[in-house]
């Protein structure tokens, strides 16, 4: 009806050569439906044509019920079922291949300070310890293969932390003592830490890298140990290994870390971030 009465104003009021062709250009276009459409969502044209406002206040009378307004962005706040401190330990002794039933992606978070492309690109091969000045913090560090790879792995973790691990996001764990037959041999870990919020997800993966250190003595590591004790601090950094060449320190990479998880293999529980280092060797706690 709208449309008709456009038409009928158009051509009565209007000049052109050919009344069909203009209205189909208009038509055609949806140029002329626009325009009728503005007749129902501005205030103006509807007073002109029906002589009143349409206000959603009138309709008020027809529901009895107020509802608040709601915001764009739905507010989700997951809930997850309480569980029994007997089952839950019961899940915790069970074989690490089980894992709960998983029907929501949001029940999975993963945690990760480890860049797996970078990590494998980099060929980390060994530990280094030692100190760079009698007033500076120890120094711990990691000795790769590829320049490019460790620049990337430190670089993007001072981008992330700074240069202070404030939150000691970095894992760093030394598990000593797994072998009877190399008492001085022991493993280095780096993953995440745990995460801070357990009720965030009701599976939490880490993502690690582990390695076996086999030193004819335990002396530079107790050296560094004691040195770290005294400072309360160490620098870790990476170190560059280059075949024919002597090692490169790579100083202006560090990152300053607080914390060091030192533990002995038999002191170990199956929920610490250095049971990987033993699950990955058929050591498992």
């Amino acid at each position: 009806m709208l449309l008709e009465i456009a038409a009928t104003i158009f051509s009565a009021t209007c000049n052109f050569k050919s009344f069909a062709d203009a209205a189909t250009r208009l038509l055609e276009a949806d140029a002329g439906m626009d325009r009728v459409a503005l007749i129902g969502s501005l205030c103006l044209s509807r007073q002109r044509v029906f002589s009143g406002v349409s206000r959603v206040s009138a309709w008020e009378k027809h529901s009895p019920r107020r509802y608040e307004a709601r915001s764009s962005r739905p507010a989700i706040t997951p809930e997850f079922p309480a569980q029994a401190a007997s089952a839950a330990a019961d899940v915790e002794q069970r074989d690490e291949k089980y894992f709960p039933k998983v029907t929501d992606h949001r029940d999975v978070k993963v945690h990760s300070v480890i860049d797996a492309h970078l990590w494998d690109r980099a060929a980390w091969a060994g530990t280094a310890f030692g100190t760079l000045d009698l007033m500076a913090p120890p120094f711990l560090a990691f000795m790769f293969r590829d320049n490019e790879a460790a620049t990337k792995i430190f670089e993007r973790w001072r981008d992330r932390f700074g240069m202070i691990d404030k939150g000691e996001e970095i894992h760093i764990g030394i598990v000593r003592r797994f072998t009877v037959e190399h008492p001085a041999h022991y493993g280095m870990v780096v993953t995440s830490n745990h995460p801070t919020d357990p009720s965030a997800a009701r599976i939490s993966m880490l993502a690690s890298r582990s390695l076996t250190m086999e030193p004819a003595d335990d002396s530079n590591l107790t050296r560094f140990l004691g040195d770290f004790e005294k400072a309360g601090a160490y620098l870790f950094m990476p170190m560059l290994l280059t075949p024919g060449q002597p090692p490169v320190l790579m100083k202006e990479h560090s990152l300053l870390k607080r914390e060091l998880h030192v533990k002995m293999a038999a002191d170990i529980a199956p929920n610490d971030l250095e049971n990987v280092f033993l699950k990955l060797r058929g050591l498992k706690m």
